[in-house]
């Protein structure tokens, strides 16, 4: 489940049903495809600076269980994307 604010209001985004995982939810050394990303304006343009937006096909590289950023590679180049950010992202399983 992912929640959103929209003008101060929390939109709860049901991902369970549709097989969806936020990509903080992928185990490390998998690759998964982006099929939406909830983040406003900014992370998608934080993100497609990187190459990255839906229908990408990424592979999680590193994902520590606790803290610290997500490394996730695309066309064979690494990024790391912060928790919150990779939290925006909704991806589904290859």
């Amino acid at each position: 489940m992912v929640l959103r604010r929209i003008n101060g209001f929390s939109e709860e985004i049901v991902t369970e049903q549709k097989g969806f995982k936020t990509l903080l939810e992928v185990p490390t050394n998998k690759k998964v495809k982006i099929v939406n990303i909830v983040g406003g304006r900014g992370a998608r343009k934080q993100l497609a600076q990187f190459g990255i937006g839906i229908g990408s096909v990424i592979k999680v590289k590193r994902n520590a269980p606790f803290a610290g950023p997500l490394l996730i590679e695309n066309q064979g180049m690494a990024v790391a994307l912060g928790r919150g950010v990779a939290a925006k992202i909704l991806v589904e399983e290859l």
